[in-house]
């Protein structure tokens, strides 16, 4: 089947594929495009369940993820059995987005006082086990045209209150968050 059959070159080349279970790639050793590689075999076994995934790491069946979640991660460096080297970083920012055109969101100040509502240290320590790199608590307004931006707000529930009185809006109301869950890939 054509869709089933890899072209290309490189420092390796495919010398089998299981879809969606394992590639087993050998050394190129007519490659001319640079130093040949020291490692001769790399085999890449797509694992769906992260579970089974660090079990492999623990069994010393696997020696590299870039798929793991953040709990396995820092649950193997705990562990002390394995020696990690590095932790991956996403390139994801998570945001809480509001329909502006919507009460009580189309007021700003109802906005401001969600941004100092939010638990922003406590959902990194617990959801994304303190592997995050923090965009929330800069001082002042912004200075310069840069990406990504961190914000001005902390958790401030004070304020936030305040700011809802001045909105004019109960310092209470009830709304529904849709939340997108990460899916993975190849799911």
């Amino acid at each position: 089947m054509p869709k089933q059959q890899t072209v290309g070159s490189g420092a390796y080349k495919v010398t089998k594929w299981t879809a969606g279970t394992e590639v087993i790639l050998e050394r190129n050793d007519e490659w001319v495009g640079g130093p040949a590689p020291k490692i001769r075999r790399v085999i890449w076994r797509m694992v769906r369940r992260p579970a089974i995934a660090a079990r492999c790491f623990e069994r010393g069946d696997a020696d590299v993820s870039y798929d793991l979640p953040n709990k396995d991660f820092v649950e193997l460096k705990d562990g002390g059995k394995l020696n990690i080297v590095s932790m991956p970083y996403s390139n994801g920012i998570q945001y809480l987005g509001m329909n502006v055109t919507k009460p009580p969101f189309n007021n700003p100040k109802v906005r401001q006082a969600v941004a100092y509502a939010v638990p922003y240290q406590k959902i990194m320590d617990a959801v994304l086990f303190g592997l995050a790199k923090p965009m929330f608590g800069a001082a002042g307004k912004p200075t310069e045209a840069v990406w990504p931006q961190a914000h001005m707000y902390n958790t401030d529930i004070a304020k936030a209150k305040a700011l809802l009185t001045e909105a004019a809006t109960p310092t209470a109301f009830e709304t529904t968050l849709v939340i997108r869950p990460w899916i993975r890939r190849g799911q």
